[in-house]
């Protein structure tokens, strides 16, 4: 693709209807960013932060924050199609600039004004990739194996040995359960090509999640996440499946319920999100407390 080509297309992007009358659901602004974002990959800083963007564009967060997100990711295809008419040469190719004056005292603020933000769309992606590392670890046996010795509590009165203190109970699915989920999901798997799947970010909750994720995987349902999200009521706990109405599910919803209570376990419904970018799929599981 020549220059002429890719400022035609990153206008177009740029310019569309939507960003000004808004999306129809939050899958069309997702399919919109997916667009636009390997347009970018020119310039590695522009390219890193609206990728960082565009993910965010999944999560359930506030319209008021997903807006402002949208109009920076739109000011950065602007920041890209000026650059590119002004023949600015790539960052990787750009000669070295002129020395940086620091000041006195480093502070946020001033971290914040000189530093790319690619850079901190970087640093951000480094502290998820080590908080996943972290999850990993923590649900291996040498973990259990290394840990052991010091979350005994043979000396605690009332408390079993090798019990930690204040630690939950460790949720996992067994190896039978792991099997009768994955017969009854697989039938399921054509109606449900993706699925979002969150947590409340406890690490106990995390590691059962993964027992999840790795099952509905294996059954040819997509997975998105973990992603971290709060059950509407505090009453709510367990494994829960969010939907638009919990007092009145959808058949796939039920089916999928069911799909979970054919492994054995408790499932109830509970107020999901009210657009995914999922759809048509209107439902994600849930793991609570």
């Amino acid at each position: 693709m020549d220059k002429k080509e890719l400022v035609e297309r990153l206008k177009t992007l740029e310019n569309r209807p939507e960003l000004e009358s808004g999306f129809a659901s939050q899958k069309d602004a997702v399919r919109w960013a997916s667009e636009a974002a390997p347009l970018l990959q020119f310039n590695g800083q522009y390219y890193q932060e609206f990728r960082y963007r565009a993910q965010r564009l999944a999560l359930k967060l506030s319209a008021d924050f997903q807006i402002s997100n949208i109009e920076r990711m739109q000011a950065i295809i602007h920041e890209a199609i000026t650059d590119l008419e002004a023949d600015v040469p790539r960052t990787e190719d750009r000669a070295t600039r002129e020395p940086l004056e620091w000041p006195e005292h480093v502070t946020l603020a001033w971290l914040w004004n000189h530093v790319p933000s690619g850079a901190w769309a970087s640093l951000i992606g480094a502290f998820v990739v080590v908080f996943g590392l972290g999850v990993t670890v923590g649900r291996s046996d040498w973990y259990d194996r290394v840990m052991s010795p010091h979350t005994s509590n043979a000396n605690t009165p009332g408390m079993e040995k090798g019990t930690p203190l204040d630690e939950p109970k460790q949720r996992h699915l067994t190896d039978s359960q792991k099997e009768q989920l994955l017969n009854a999901l697989r039938p399921l798997a054509a109606s449900i090509p993706n699925l979002m799947v969150f947590t409340e970010g406890t690490p106990e909750q995390m590691r059962y999640a993964w027992d999840f994720m790795d099952v509905l995987k294996r059954s040819g349902i997509e997975i998105i996440g973990p992603l971290q999200g709060v059950a509407e009521s505090p009453t709510d706990k367990g494994v829960m499946v969010g939907v638009p109405n919990p007092d009145h599910p959808s058949e796939l919803n039920i089916r999928f319920a069911n799909a979970l209570r054919a492994a054995g376990l408790e499932v109830h419904f509970t107020k999901g999100a009210s657009q995914l970018p999922t759809e048509p799929i209107d439902f994600d599981l849930l793991i609570g407390r």
